[in-house]
């Protein structure tokens, strides 16, 4: 007889022919779970990729600069004497010729009056001696006057013309010290230092007021000894000035090159014009930041990673971007930007590398985790 006919054979009774039944229906339950996950599971979310690779593009260089007038005039004195008028402040605008500082120069002028009469005695005494010259030379050359005679007109003549130049040198080296003492601008321009006041005392070289001429401006960066090969005269420039108007390029083209570098810092001093347009205010001293490509390319080139900027995402201050795993999920990776380029394309600093694979697919589904699967 076969196990069923033994199991149909007997009698059970209670919670035993439950459980005999219970276990076929919990197996046939999993089952039907298991076959329905399967079919109706979410599928990958299609998306197109593009893989990164590093490609050569011209170096570019950056360094710190400061803004600045493109003249700046320091104005000191020669005299020592108390400041008696200063009557412009910091900011106020000036023109060239007009006088700034006044110091007392009393003595000077009483000098200078001591030596305009002695001016006028000398010329007089030149005039009366050139005379008198004059007419013993006729009277030598006729034989009506002495050897003697006309030795001592033509030492009297000779002292006279020497101590009336003596005199004049002396007026204009008053008037030249006279100079200092009333000081004019020597530029259009904007007082932008004034370090004494009324009162104080002026000594010879010490810095009195600073004039700029602010209509023009311009950037001064150092550059180091190892990489001034790169820069030249009409090289272009971008300059940020983030005080003025955070990421605003303003175009510049570099004007001038020490060809003398600093022996104590190697570095070089460059000046680049800038134009930056009326809504950006720019003043002297702001902080700029310089951009330069490298003059001549080739082996000047390095190798960018650089991917279209619309594939940014920004969450903030942060740029990220999505990549797609190795298991075939949606990941978000933070990167760090560098230079943009006129092709659309932003430099990556840092975040990704060779080989990463970059969802180019603009979704809003994709987030981290999302699992992606690349249509063809």
């Amino acid at each position: 007889m076969s196990f069923l006919n033994t199991i149909r054979s007997r009698r059970f009774s209670g919670p035993g022919i439950a459980i005999i039944a219970f276990l076929p229906a919990l197996s046939l339950l999993f089952t039907a779970c298991g076959n329905g996950d399967d079919q109706g599971g979410t599928p990958p979310l299609a998306v197109t990729t593009m893989r990164v690779a590093a490609a050569p593009r011209a170096r570019e260089f950056r360094y710190a600069g400061t803004v600045e007038g493109r003249t700046r005039v320091t104005i000191s004195t020669k005299l020592m004497g108390e400041i008696s008028s200063i009557p412009f402040d910091v900011g106020a605008r000036v023109s060239a010729g007009q006088v700034l500082i006044s110091i007392r120069s009393g003595d000077l002028k009483a000098k200078k009056a001591q030596v305009e009469a002695g001016r006028a005695e000398a010329a007089a005494a030149l005039a009366n001696i050139t005379s008198n010259y004059d007419r013993i030379r006729e009277l030598y050359a006729r034989k009506s006057a002495t050897q003697k005679e006309m030795d001592d007109m033509q030492m009297a003549y000779d002292v006279a013309r020497a101590k009336s130049k003596s005199v004049e040198e002396m007026a204009k080296e008053i008037d030249d010290m006279l100079k200092y003492a009333d000081i004019a601008s020597p530029i259009d321009g904007t007082v932008v230092g004034k370090y004494v006041e009324e009162g104080d005392l002026a000594s010879p070289g010490v810095p009195l007021l600073a004039v700029e001429d602010t209509r023009e401006l311009r950037v001064n960066f150092s550059v180091p000894e190892s990489e001034i090969a790169a820069v030249s005269t009409g090289g272009a420039v971008e300059v940020v000035v983030d005080a003025a108007d955070p990421g605003t390029i303003i175009p510049g083209t570099v004007d001038r090159v020490n060809p003398s570098g600093d022996p104590g810092s190697r570095q070089y001093r460059v000046q680049a014009a800038i134009q930056p347009p009326p809504r950006v205010r720019l003043h002297p001293g702001m902080y700029a930041s310089v951009s330069l490509i490298a003059a001549g390319g080739g082996s000047r080139d390095v190798n960018v990673v650089a991917i279209p900027e619309d594939l940014l995402v920004r969450r903030g201050d942060l740029d990220g971007v999505f990549i797609r795993t190795g298991d075939g999920e949606a990941l978000l990776r933070w990167v760090r930007t560098g230079r943009r380029f006129e092709d659309g394309r932003v430099e990556i600093l840092s975040g990704l590398g060779d080989g990463d694979e970059v969802i180019t697919t603009s979704d809003r589904r994709i987030a981290d985790g999302v699992r992606v699967g690349v249509s063809r």
